[in-house]
């Protein structure tokens, strides 16, 4: 779900968008995102996954407001409920950075 949300925001894998960090950030806005996975189920048949995602978006100079917007229609085209976090400066890194957080739940899918 994560790289169809970054995709058309159109941000790129592994070039403006990864998980976790990125060791030498590009020189564009660029994403880095979380996914925090907690199982439920019946006995011995854990299939569900509740995902808790954080999208963590960095501007370098000023806030890439158009960046925001293109998250946004994104998340919302999927129906997603998130939560947009206030803007922050990151003075030690020269980044804006704004952080959008949703949950969304699926059956575990099988590994072929």
């Amino acid at each position: 779900m994560i790289d169809e949300i970054l995709t058309s925001a159109g941000f790129i894998k592994d070039k403006t968008y990864t998980e976790t960090v990125f060791r030498n950030p590009p020189a564009v806005t660029f994403c880095v995102y979380s996914d925090e996975v907690e199982t439920e189920g019946s006995d011995f048949d854990c299939e569900l996954e509740t995902h808790t995602i954080d999208i963590e978006l960095y501007a370098l100079n000023k806030p890439d407001k158009a960046a925001e917007k293109r998250i946004k229609k994104a998340l919302k085209k999927l129906g997603i409920h998130y939560t947009k976090f206030e803007r922050i400066w990151l003075q030690s890194e020269k980044y804006y950075q704004t952080v959008y957080e949703f949950t969304y739940t699926e059956k575990e899918q099988e590994d072929e």
